[in-house]
């Protein structure tokens, strides 16, 4: 089970998400190869999706969670800051307020429904066109 943190540009579709989300499943073999409809396969593995608070109310955001049934938890600026992320981005850190939003994300969701707070990154960051997600394996206790 996974943790997908994912930030994006102002005006991305929800399209786009999707494409990026089943991207990155696919090149880093998250999937079964026998697989023949990926997001549905995709959405049966992904327990939450995780983004800044300021992405909260983006339509591409909320219409593909809720067209696959999945949680968004989104979080301030200031608690993704609090995370050690593999990759930080200047870049981000002065459009948003934060030096991560798909990495940071995705630790914090794994941490927030399991309540362990030693989850790794399974996929750094990966950018697909306006998204980058960021992929985090959920520890079983």
């Amino acid at each position: 089970m996974f943790t997908v943190g994912i930030g994006f540009r102002k005006g991305t579709t929800q399209t786009t998400i999707e494409a990026a989300i089943e991207q990155v499943f696919q090149d880093f073999h998250l999937l079964d190869s026998s697989v023949t409809e990926p997001l549905k396969a995709i959405n049966q593995l992904i327990v939450c999706v995780a983004s800044i608070d300021k992405k909260a109310d983006e339509v591409a955001l909320t219409e593909f969670c809720h067209k696959y049934k999945l949680p968004l938890k989104t979080f301030t600026a200031e608690l993704l800051n609090s995370v050690y992320v593999p990759n930080p981005s200047q870049t981000t850190k002065k459009t948003v307020g934060s030096h991560s939003v798909a990495e940071a994300a995705a630790i914090l969701a794994a941490y927030s429904l399991t309540g362990i707070a030693n989850h790794s990154i399974l996929v750094p960051k990966q950018i697909y066109s306006t998204v980058t997600i960021a992929v985090v394996q959920i520890h079983q206790t």
